[in-house]
């Protein structure tokens, strides 16, 4: 009854005057600093808006030069008005009464409803992949985006993203500018100049490009940057795209590669089999090969140190400047695919004399949801008289093992035993020698590497083997549960949890944690059975929170 009576005797003039600050601080922090389609607005107490009938027709204007306009674009700008930098103050202490959006990255709606903020580091990549969806671009439009000016301004990030092979260019900015501080989506702009949509750019990890030029229904020129500005074309025209996300269409457009008509003999090769995703294939008798992070990794080595063929399974990192030379398709066992040639930009000298250029050969082959990314690398000297034939015979090696991939039956696990673990989000199917587990809660701690030295700490399931003892240790699975802000860190290099410097290797993540392995879990001790351990972690399987309550 006094806090009704008290609100009653407020003069209405302050409680209006009230209202409309709080709910303006509220849309400007939150990054809705937005416009209506191709209309501007000024953040302010007293706002000037166009007229709905200017409006109106700005939107007829425009939608006559392009029909079908579903990207909301425009801009915004802060007014002096707000104070950001004590906003932004507020953020840093993380003890604002209000809700701030990029304060939950990733969590649902009823999440950032009852989120409590908390400092964080925010990348402007971040914010745009989650927030561009509510301005009309889809999640892979969102992750095949191109950084335009990367380091150009201190606080601003420009991007180019294409909708419906329409160029779209988004700039990011910081109301304060600081390495820690938010990013808003300023402005989105539609480049209205005239475009070649069959001119298809290529890249490995946003590092070396090549430029795919149409001729007649395939993509058979490849171009470097600098041919492709010599010819004229205009670099806001190309369509970018990652190798590990072509699409079918780009990938069908390719010439044909002949790898596979060189016929090689591989009878007295060996057969490498993995039943817990589907497939085999033959490789060269004297290799030997040693599974990595929990099998996601697969290496096979020609000798002691040597190891040209490696496997990754959902995931594909490389080093080193590498630039395409030539890129074909291919079928992998009736599977349409890519065979990628690629050469460094960088080479080993000894006394001024280039002694050794690296090549590679990639593809990528889905198994049963999986993405395998099969890559081949060699050094060749090119001052020998044998170069090419070096080159050559590598080649048909990489092809030999290509030719013999097949698909094969995954292993029946219908008879394990399954863990499931509702608080977190996670089962994983253990085997039948596992009856009698046991399960455990522990700790994993970690220091940021910045000048805060901000501790955290999460926890660490493990599940222990029955014949565990004192006397005869049996491989333990560790399982790390990061929430999504914390896996970012990790992530971007800025949270270490080990002595050594090494991430832990990503299982999966539903739709609040993310959760992992310690990097060497396995062949660092002496325990019993981690073979076994590795395979009963190949059917870990992350599952939604919503989903278990159900």
């Amino acid at each position: 009854m006094k806090k009704e009576s008290l609100l009653t005797s407020m003069p209405k003039l302050i409680i209006i005057v009230s209202l409309i600050i709080g709910i303006g601080v509220v849309l400007g922090v939150s990054g809705y600093f937005w416009a209506m389609p191709k209309s501007e607005v000024m953040i302010n107490n007293e706002i000037e808006t166009e007229t709905n009938n200017e409006v109106d027709k700005k939107i007829d204007n425009e939608t006559d030069q392009k029909e079908k306009l579903d990207i909301k674009t425009g801009r915004g700008e802060l007014d002096e008005g707000i104070d950001v930098a004590k906003l932004q103050e507020e953020i840093d202490k993380g003890d604002q009464s209000w809700k701030l959006r990029y304060g939950c990255m990733g969590c649902t709606e009823e999440e950032v409803e009852n989120a409590v903020v908390v400092p964080m580091r925010v990348e402007a990549e971040l914010v745009l992949k989650e927030i561009g969806k509510s301005f009309g671009f889809t999640k892979e439009e969102l992750d095949n985006f191109n950084l335009e000016k990367p380091f150009s301004e201190q606080g601003k990030m420009i991007y180019k993203i294409y909708h419906n092979s329409d160029l779209y260019v988004v700039t990011l900015t910081q109301p304060v500018v600081d390495y820690y501080k938010i990013w808003i989506i300023s402005k989105i702009e539609f480049y209205e100049k005239e475009c070649n949509p069959e001119l298809i750019g290529i890249e490995i990890e946003r590092k070396v490009n090549r430029i795919f030029e149409e001729k007649n229904g395939r993509l058979e020129q490849i171009m470097s940057p600098e041919q492709f500005k010599e010819r004229g074309y205009n670099e806001y025209c190309v369509i970018w795209r990652n190798v590990t996300n072509l699409s079918a269409d780009i990938i069908n457009r390719l010439p044909e590669s002949d790898l596979l008509e060189r016929v090689i003999s591989v009878k007295n090769w060996n057969l490498y089999k993995n039943n817990t995703i589907g497939f085999q294939f033959y490789y060269p008798e004297k290799w030997s090969h040693q599974e990595y992070n929990n099998g996601s990794h697969i290496s096979f080595k020609d000798g002691i140190f040597n190891a040209p063929l490696g496997i990754k399974i959902d995931y594909f990192r490389r080093s080193g400047q590498w630039a395409i030379q030539d890129m074909r398709s291919i079928v992998v066992d009736g599977q349409k695919t890519y065979f990628l040639e690629s050469g460094s930009e960088w080479s080993v000298k000894t006394y001024g004399v280039i002694t050794s250029k690296p090549v590679s050969y990639l593809s990528k082959i889905s198994v049963s949801g999986h993405d395998l990314y099969l890559e081949y690398v060699f050094s060749y000297n090119p001052q020998s008289g044998d170069a090419s034939q070096t080159t050559q015979k590598h080649k048909d090696i990489f092809g030999g093992i290509l030719s013999t991939f097949k698909f094969t039956e995954k292993e029946d696990i219908s008879e394990w035993k399954t863990y499931q673990n509702e608080e977190y989000g996670f089962e994983i199917n253990l085997f039948e020698s596992w009856r009698g587990y046991k399960v455990f809660e522990e700790s994993w701690k970690g220091t940021t590497l910045d000048n805060n030295s901000t501790k955290y700490e999460g926890p660490k399931i493990v599940i222990r083997n029955p014949k565990w003892s004192e006397s005869e240790i049996w491989q333990d699975i560790p399982i790390l549960v990061f929430t999504k802000f914390e896996w970012q860190l990790i992530e971007d290099k800025n949270l270490n949890i080990f002595a050594a410097p090494i991430a832990p290797s990503k299982l999966g993540e539903n739709n609040k944690y993310v959760f992992s392995l310690p990097p060497r879990w396995v062949g660092f001790t002496d325990a019993l059975g981690q073979d076994e351990a590795q395979k009963t972690v190949g059917t870990f399987k992350a599952i939604a929170l919503n989903e278990l309550s159900n």
